[in-house]
């Protein structure tokens, strides 16, 4: 029974030790990002905001299309939550 406790103990050692390691190499590697400056966050932060309002165009164009309610089900349950009766 030692033995198995002895194992267990240098088994969970051993994970807090990978967990410690990649916490680590995970804050130098954030670390190294923000220390680059090459200016082209702006471009990257345009970037996503188009993307995000193309696919949203893009989804209300289909809905409108195929003329779907996507979030039918959704509207009932918040409808049936606030027309709750006592």
């Amino acid at each position: 029974m030692r033995e198995n406790l002895r194992k267990a103990n240098l088994v969970t050692m051993e994970m807090g030790q990978r967990a410690r390691n990649f916490a680590w190499n995970t804050a130098e590697r954030v670390a190294a990002k923000l220390k680059e400056d090459e200016g082209n966050w702006v471009e990257e932060g345009l970037k996503y905001v188009v993307a995000i309002v193309v696919g949203a165009l893009m989804l209300q164009g289909l809905c409108s299309i195929f003329k779907v309610d996507l979030l039918a089900n959704i509207k009932k349950g918040i409808d049936d939550l606030f027309n709750y009766k006592f």
